[in-house]
């Protein structure tokens, strides 16, 4: 028996998440293969999306699935049935929105599509598949974008900042990093200033510059900053290259001091 084709491939393989909004402008949850080999087979083969339309009350007013778990068993049957065919199929994305949970796969020609969604028996949705969609508008929808990838190298700095006890509610100096020409970077620096931004030093080595300023350190802060600074960047001719800052502890409630013994006895000094 022939050993099935594993689902992922590449030395560059990743899993990004990507925010997106629907027709009827409601939050979606792309989880998105980010992988060119994967892409061009979905170029040179075809893609199929199986739609998990959840029942109405089991999605919230923003359009969520309120039964993930179920829907997460539903796509772990359809990999596991995409695996078990000798023709070769690759996950692509998986969309969480707008009352359902979209899950497409690239499939090699001659792949029994109908196969897929007969692995799974669902109890929270209607279950179809289709390849009735434009395949440029699914790569531009799933296609990490540089603000995407920046948002994920933020999620990643943020997660290893909580890991280690840090509140990312307080203030603290953050750095910054971006490269290019010294004019482009000097032009960088005057206009960054404005917006709180100061320079920390330069590198020149590298042609780079850090620059520094007071923030927070959670993902509500980095969604107004980093959209900001990749569009400076873009603006002005350099490289925002992400950024990174300490650890700040979260603090204990400070609790009164107790009395000490002459304190009892003779009561609090008056000043």
């Amino acid at each position: 028996m022939a050993e099935a084709p594993p689902t992922t491939c590449g030395d560059n393989d990743k899993w990004l998440l990507l925010e997106r909004r629907s027709s009827s402008d409601l939050p979606l949850v792309v989880r998105a293969r980010d992988n060119a080999q994967v892409t061009e087979f979905s170029r040179q083969h075809s893609a199929i999306a199986v739609i998990c339309e959840v029942r109405r009350d089991l999605v919230n007013e923003n359009g969520m699935p309120m039964c993930m778990d179920e829907l997460y068993r539903i796509e772990d049957d359809l990999v596991a049935e995409a695996s078990r065919h000798a023709q070769q199929a690759f996950h692509t994305a998986s969309v969480t929105g707008d009352g359902r949970r979209v899950i497409y796969f690239a499939l090699a020609t001659g792949f029994p599509a109908g196969d897929l969604t007969s692995a799974t028996s669902p109890t929270c949705c209607v279950v179809s598949l289709t390849s009735d969609f434009d395949f440029d508008t699914y790569i531009e929808f799933v296609t990490p974008t540089l603000l995407d990838r920046q948002w994920d190298g933020d999620r990643q700095v943020i997660g290893v900042l909580q890991e280690n006890g840090d509140d990312g509610d307080q203030l603290r100096a953050v750095d910054f990093w971006f490269y290019g020409s010294r004019p482009q970077l000097e032009a960088l620096v005057s206009h960054l200033s404005s917006a709180g931004f100061r320079l920390n030093r330069w590198l020149d080595e590298t042609g780079g510059v850090i620059l520094s300023q007071d923030c927070a350190a959670h993902m509500q802060a980095f969604a107004d900053i980093t959209p900001f600074l990749i569009a400076t960047a873009e603006e002005l001719g350099v490289t925002y290259d992400g950024w990174e800052t300490f650890v700040v502890a979260k603090q204990s409630p400070t609790l009164p001091l107790k009395p000490s013994v002459f304190g009892k006895i003779f009561g609090q000094r008056k000043h």
